[in-house]
């Protein structure tokens, strides 16, 4: 074999090895390109790539993961909640009646009502908070909303429900009415009500189980400390029906503290929100007087027990009627103007808290406006006569 020919087949060889070589690098390559992760860069509303290494995504795709999980595939902020308010909507967390563990938003735009589970507006994703713990399951949250028709008609139907189920005198039935309404608008208020309920125990139980089929978002509550505090969820606004009549010190004082929408509770290293209406079972040997007082009498006749069904019945209906008041009337409420004669300048903001709710309800209003005066009156003849 001649020499030139030799010198061919050892060029020919090389240029082999060296495609070879370039093929595997061409492939691996490929392999490293097919790893790369697209992140929804929101704020330049572009696309970039993050080149990763093999086996698992880059240091910088996993922050991003972690640190904004509310970023859905397409760059659409994702948020839980459990109202809000948008431009000319409104939207609050409902339950399923269907299925009772899946949470759903209903949504009022002054016209007619949606029950979705998402609501997507102005770029953000809104979705209902997840029913992921014990405590949150507590809440009564109402289903959607339906027509309650006439504000009169309702009011009349919410003072039949006591009147019926626990045979109470009308002045007492207006109060424990007022205060039921009052908790579906703690949130445009400065105060939330507070009542204080005096009786036989087994009739304060008895009213404060009717009260949590009106109340928005009741929770019932037979003994309670501290610690169970701080595990209840902010910013739900539930109302507290505390059937407790030893509650400590450190419990009672935050909770009426909690009373002013616009004041933080700050212990350790966590804020309590826990703002909302709040009904109390007291002994009559309560000295720290707080609230509005209603003393429930013993009954003068037997009351039949209300049955689970009965109370779950109940509670649907009126829950859904009373949401739709709440979405309907909800801004009239926050702008009404009302008038505060014969009222100590302390007592003001309680008395809006209780009667802006039912300002069309002229004859109920002036029942609590007349009880509010005389615990107005009170107040000023002890503080005359305080040494």
């Amino acid at each position: 074999m001649s020499s030139s020919h030799s010198q061919a087949v050892i060029e020919n060889r090389t240029c082999l090895r060296l495609q070879s070589l370039k093929n595997k690098f061409f492939r691996a390559h490929a392999l490293d390109v097919e790893k790369q992760v697209i992140i929804a860069d929101t704020s330049l509303n572009k696309r970039t790539p993050i080149r990763t290494k093999r086996g698992g995504p880059s240091r910088l795709a996993r922050g991003l993961h972690q640190t904004s999980p509310t970023l859905s595939e397409h760059g659409i902020s994702r948020v839980e909640i459990f109202d809000t308010v948008l431009p000319g909507l409104r939207a609050e967390f409902v339950l399923d009646p269907a299925c009772p563990e899946r949470p759903l938003l209903h949504s009022w735009n002054g016209r007619r009502t949606a029950t979705v589970q998402k609501l997507e507006h102005d770029g953000v994703c809104y979705v209902p908070k997840a029913l992921d713990n014990d405590l949150i399951r507590l809440i009564r949250f109402a289903p959607p909303s339906t027509s309650f028709g006439s504000v009169a008609g309702l009011i009349s139907s919410l003072r039949d429900l006591f009147l019926n189920h626990a045979a109470l005198q009308p002045e007492v039935t207006g109060l424990l009415v007022a205060f039921a309404v009052a908790t579906w608008f703690c949130d445009c208020m400065p105060l939330a009500p507070v009542l204080c309920l005096f009786g036989p125990e087994n009739s304060v139980s008895h009213v404060v189980r009717l009260l949590s089929c009106l109340c928005r978002r009741a929770v019932l509550l037979g003994d309670v400390d501290f610690d169970g505090l701080t595990a209840l969820p902010n910013n739900v606004g539930a109302t507290l029906l505390i059937n407790q009549r030893d509650l400590g010190r450190r419990v009672k004082r935050a909770l009426i503290a909690s009373n002013r929408r616009h004041f933080n509770i700050v212990r350790g290293r966590r804020n309590l929100n826990l703002f909302g209406a709040k009904a109390f079972s007291c002994a009559d040997s309560t000295e720290e007087r707080f609230g509005v007082e209603v003393s429930i009498p013993p009954a003068q006749v037997p009351i039949s027990s209300l049955s689970d069904a009965e109370e779950a019945k109940l509670s649907h209906s009126f829950q859904s009627k009373l949401l739709r008041y709440r979405l309907a009337h909800y801004d009239s409420i926050c702008a009404a103007k009302l008038e505060y004669a014969g009222l100590l300048p302390e007592m003001q903001e309680t008395a809006r808290a209780w009667l802006a709710p039912i300002i069309e309800c002229p004859g109920l209003s002036q029942s609590i406006l007349n009880h509010l005066v005389r615990r107005s009156e009170e107040m000023a003849g002890a503080r005359f006569f305080e040494p």
